[in-house]
């Protein structure tokens, strides 16, 4: 059965040299960056509202220079937006990799797919099933009704933070703490 072909996959990928596994690592990364990209290969422009909405909010934010700047869609300004987080995350990544708008809004959806892949990956690997999960990350369903990974949007983004807190608080001594309580 499934279980079977779960355990042989696994003693097969164990017996083989470090230089193998990481190849399997770089082809899943690849997998998930292509997931990822698969809409945006074709279209240069952001594919959602909610894209172009942050898009302004982050630039607005970037020209004032400040947390306090103009919204661009209506007058007034804007303080304690809820998205703020991600406006402040995209304008340091804009800025640290000097892409223009459209060239980070068209590989931006792939390069987190691709961490959300490893996540997970990185997450199940303790318990052998690394692989399967992280094969099955970039299935995840995307369209512009109902958003997902594929697009640049504050939780897509927020969906990668989700592996990585389960893999710290596992790595941390939180857990021995949680273990003690239980």
């Amino acid at each position: 059965g499934l279980g079977g072909l779960l355990t042989g996959v696994r003693d097969l990928w164990g017996r083989h040299p470090v230089c193998l596994r990481f190849a399997g690592v770089i082809a899943i990364l690849l997998f998930g960056f292509w997931a990822g990209m698969r809409p945006h290969w074709d279209y240069v422009y952001p594919l959602h509202v909610d894209e172009w909405f942050h898009l302004g909010f982050t630039q607005s934010m970037l020209e004032q220079g400040s947390l306090r700047y103009p919204d661009p869609y209506s007058s007034g300004m804007i303080s304690n937006h809820q998205e703020m987080g991600f406006h402040l995350l995209l304008g340091f990544v804009k800025t640290v990799t000097g892409l223009s708008w459209m060239g980070l809004y068209r590989v931006a959806p792939g390069v987190t797919m691709a961490l959300l892949t490893f996540s997970v990956y990185a997450l199940g690997r303790r318990e052998g099933f690394g692989w399967a999960a992280a094969l099955f990350v970039p299935l995840i369903p995307s369209s512009t009704r109902s958003l997902g990974p594929v697009f640049l949007v504050p939780v897509s983004v927020a969906i990668l933070f989700i592996p990585v807190t389960i893999l710290a608080l596992h790595r941390s001594e939180f857990k021995t703490s949680w273990t003690a309580l239980s």
